[in-house]
């Protein structure tokens, strides 16, 4: 299972400080010009919004949980129904991110809060103002979902979406029982 986080970036002190040293020292990280990001590839790019940013910078993670056995000797060959709403954010946004681009889950509900993403460690920093000293929660990057659209804005958007007056969990079980059929 694998997904990539591909951000945009603008450089500077606090930044630098902030990724542990420069992007380019960091490994695993593709650095790309803002110019290679096109509209064809993602289709709700606002390009307007990455104005000042210096640059992309893309990370593929990838878990593989191949070799990984199970004691009575089965193997899960079902799906995997992920169920979420506006309350998925941080590490549970990470596990949609994941299920999304897997051939084995579905992500079933309405759009996430988004608010993740894992290009340096630590994902999230925090940040001691200067003068007062109060902490902040600094993202140093912007971003960016399958179609363009600002992940930590719009979230992620489910596999499929419930209609009004459904819950997930209603909608999931009718999903399944079509796939029964």
């Amino acid at each position: 299972m694998s997904k990539q986080d591909v951000a945009a970036y603008k450089e500077g002190d606090v930044n630098v400080q902030m990724w542990g040293g420069t992007l380019d020292s960091i490994p695993d990280l593709e650095l790309k010009d803002l110019s290679q990001l096109t509209t064809e590839e993602y289709p709700k790019l606002n390009l307007k919004s990455l104005e000042g940013c210096d640059g992309v910078v893309a990370r593929t993670i990838t878990m593989d949980y191949t070799d990984e056995k199970n004691p009575d000797g089965e193997e899960f060959e079902g799906r995997i129904w992920v169920l979420v709403d506006g309350q998925v954010a941080s590490s549970a946004e990470e596990l949609t991110q994941c299920a999304k681009n897997s051939d084995f889950c579905t992500v079933v509900g309405k759009q996430t809060a988004g608010m993740s993403g894992w290009i340096t460690e630590p994902a999230v920093n925090y940040f001691a103002l200067p003068n007062s000293g109060m902490l902040i929660r600094f993202d140093a990057f912007y971003y960016l979902n399958e179609d363009g659209t600002c992940r930590d804005l719009e979230g992620t958007q489910p596999d499929i979406e419930i209609e009004s007056g459904e819950t997930a969990m209603q909608r999931c079980l009718k999903e399944i029982k079509k796939l029964q059929k």
